[in-house]
This record gives structure tokens, sequence and C-alpha cells, in this order.
């Protein structure tokens, strides 16, 4: 195996072991409790998690799947959220988680850009 293929399969290596990383970082918890406390709590780990993992963003593929894992339309962490915590729940306790998930995205929105420069 020469230099460049040796160099090329370490690369290949390395970006594999981010994207592991990533894919084992978070997992969007099924909330039980809707209270304030409990949203703002599940929020803030979710805030923390995200914003670690920009931190950690180099280059261009690992940007790519830093936003398809949070922002992905499908499978993402952000409809995640939507469907675990907005759709799941109880109907007296959808404003408040309403109003959880609509401060988030823009933060999500804003860090997803930030990463890029």
């Amino acid at each position: 195996m020469g230099p460049s293929r040796r160099k090329r399969a370490q690369d290949d290596n390395a970006f594999f072991a981010s994207q592991l990383a990533y894919t084992l970082s978070y997992t969007v918890p099924k909330l039980t409790d809707y209270s304030a406390a409990a949203l703002e709590k599940a929020a803030g780990e979710c805030v923390a998690v995200c914003a670690g993992e920009a931190a950690q963003v180099r280059n261009d593929p690992e940007l790519k799947s830093f936003r398809d894992r949070w922002m992905a339309r499908k499978n993402g962490i952000l409809t995640q959220i939507n469907d675990l915590w907005l759709k799941g729940a109880p109907k007296d306790a959808k404003r408040e988680a309403g109003i959880r998930v609509n401060e988030l995205d823009p933060w999500w929105r804003r860090t997803t850009t930030i990463s890029k420069l």
C-alpha cells in the first residue's frame, strides 16, 4: 500500500470513528414528566450535547454528518424531539412542550450555521 493510499485509509478511519462518536453520544429521552422544570432540564441537556458536538466539527464531512444527525427530516434529533416531546405530550402539557421546542429550534439552526465557520 502506497503512502497516499495509507493516508486516505487513515483519514477514512478517522471519519468513521467520528461518525460513531456522534451516533453514540445522545439519544432523545422519552419524557414522562412534562412539567416546566422537567422540560427545561431535558432541553438543557440536549443543548449541551449539541454544543459539545458542534465544537468537535473540524471539516466539511463532519459538518454534514453533524447537520444530518441533528436536522434530518425523517430521523434527525429535532424530528425525534417533535415526535417524542411535542406530539407525545398529554393535552394539558402540549403548550409548555411547544414553547420549549420552539425555543430550541432557532438555537440549533444558529449552532449549525456557526459550526460552518
